[in-house]
């Protein structure tokens, strides 16, 4: 009986059993497509592979169809001596089924639990387009402050890039001294009145990375719909992809719970960009909306705030 980490209704994170998994899984770093994504060409032989262990990855755990405990996949977590990267090798019989998108998110909670980790990192290569898309889906966001350098083309040796993603892990609900996080708040909404109309019937989130970075509040309007009502970032750590992270991880959050994510924000281009960049279309324009109800004039860039856009984004898309 293998031991198991974390599981879900679909896969499970599972113990590595050498005698028994060895050989699926060097056949799978054989493979040409496992080659491609991680930019690789296996030159070992079996034996040479097997003698190479124990591996120097701080984690690293088999995939499970929990159905039939079936093995579709592996998982690892870089060495102690690196920022934690997760990657994940899938079987190529059990690609394209699903398995991947469940077993990252697994294992990226499964090691923030297990190590303490506020951040995981991943790679991809940007003609990978499964891989970007269940990073995605996994709440990653593309890593502000990448450290990769060059890398060479394991079969052409031409330069390629790989794209560097993290995901922050500590991201919690707030239930309690919710008015704590007005000062924050306050920086995507002026006006305090309006902000108490909805932290305390909403949720509130908090993402922290070293310290509080970010806070949003969602509220449920019923019939499925959503309402993203306030999303701030500590003006000192703005442009470095909280945002993004936020939004991703209530995207998951309520995927299960609703059908449609809506957002008003002032006319703004760069605001109105932000969240188009996380998955938002234009729903429609109320005139002359921030005008009418802030007592105060509201400026962006030196441009006065008018009308209000909203926005809406389909959950589970």
């Amino acid at each position: 009986m293998r031991k198991i980490h974390l599981a879900d209704d679909v896969v499970a994170l599972a113990e590595y059993i050498g005698g028994i998994d060895d050989p699926a899984l060097y056949a799978c770093w054989c493979d040409p497509g496992t080659e491609r994504g991680y930019n690789y060409k296996q030159t070992q032989t079996y034996a040479e592979f097997c003698a190479n262990k124990p591996w120097k990855q701080r984690w690293y755990a088999m995939i499970l169809r929990r159905a039939d405990e079936t093995p579709v996949g592996f998982i690892m977590l870089s060495p102690e001596s690196s920022p934690p990267d997760l990657a994940i090798m899938l079987y190529p019989a059990y690609r394209g089924m699903g398995y991947g998108a469940r077993a990252f998110a697994l294992g990226a909670r499964y090691c923030a639990e297990a190590f303490g980790l506020e951040r995981i990192y991943a790679g991809c290569y940007e003609d990978n387009h499964a891989s970007l898309k269940m990073l995605e889906r996994c709440g990653f966001v593309l890593d502000p402050e990448p450290v990769g350098g060059d890398e060479y083309h394991y079969l052409t040796g031409e330069k390629i890039t790989q794209m560097e993603f993290v995901k922050y892990m500590q991201i919690k609900q707030i239930v309690e001294n919710k008015r704590s996080f007005l000062p924050l708040l306050l920086l995507a909404d002026e006006e305090e009145r309006y902000i108490n109309e909805y932290l305390y019937s909403g949720d509130l989130f908090a993402l922290y990375d070293n310290g509080l970075k970010a806070a949003c509040v969602v509220t449920d309007e019923g019939d499925g719909l959503f309402e993203l009502q306030n999303i701030a970032v500590d003006a000192a750590w703005q442009r470095r992809g909280y945002g993004h992270a936020l939004v991703k991880y209530i995207f998951t959050h309520y995927a299960g719970h609703g059908k449609t994510m809506l957002v008003g924000t002032g006319d703004s281009p760069i605001t109105i960009a932000f969240y188009e960049s996380c998955g938002f279309v234009f729903s429609h324009r109320v005139e002359d909306y921030i005008v009418e109800r802030y007592e105060q004039p509201i400026f962006e860039n030196g441009v006065q705030l008018r009308d209000k856009i909203y926005l809406t984004k389909e959950l589970g898309d």
